[in-house]
């Protein structure tokens, strides 16, 4: 039994008739409900054989603590060689977008940005630009699925809430680039920052 009260008025998890284990007695059970993270949790145990149930356990606690954590399978993108005036993205084409994971235990908030890729512009302009897509269905809660002007700065949030649901943890940031006319030669960089924070 676990309950997030110590005097299990309201548990959680109460599982009965668990196997018993043959590993050196050892008998294990793995909750298919989810615990909530950084919250104390009480739990409790007793036996029963031959139809009668022994007391309880003594009772012992534990806590799950949250975890933000992020991948990039998928971190850089490389449009070539482009033309002035002529605009690459990753929708229209077969390069891969940025792939993001939500690989923690929480929802995670996502905020997108990026350095200024073009010499002649040092603001955001509509010719650096990204966009959301899930990945997997229903990855998340809302985010900017139509584009969006990269900024050097923001607190914006490009994704609420890309779940942590292994079914569902994933999402793609597509990004769009337009060379302007007056653009001078050269290769151009942009590094492009995920910042995780914790859903709520």
């Amino acid at each position: 039994m676990i309950d997030d009260n110590s005097d299990f008025s309201s548990p959680e998890i109460s599982k009965s008739g668990i196997a018993e284990g043959y590993d050196n007695g050892k008998t294990n059970h793995t909750a298919e409900s989810k615990i909530v993270v950084d919250k104390i949790h009480y739990w409790r145990v007793r036996a029963y054989s031959d139809g009668k149930y022994s007391e309880w356990s003594d009772t012992w606690n534990f806590t799950v603590l949250s975890s933000i954590a992020i991948l990039l399978p998928v971190k850089e993108i490389n449009f070539g060689k482009i033309n002035l005036t002529e605009t690459k993205d990753t929708i229209s084409s077969e390069i891969t977008p940025i792939k993001i994971v939500n690989d923690g235990n929480v929802d995670l908030n996502i905020i997108v940005k990026a350095t200024y890729i073009w010499d002649s512009i040092k603001e955001e302009s509509e010719k650096y630009q990204f966009l959301i897509n899930e990945d997997k269905p229903n990855s998340y809660l809302s985010a900017l699925e139509t584009w969006t002007n990269f900024k050097n700065e923001t607190d914006e949030l490009a994704i609420t809430r890309l779940y942590y649901d292994d079914e569902k943890d994933s999402a793609k940031i597509h990004v769009k680039v337009t060379v302007p006319s007056d653009e001078p030669p050269f290769e151009k960089n942009s590094t492009i920052t995920v910042v995780a924070e914790m859903g709520e």
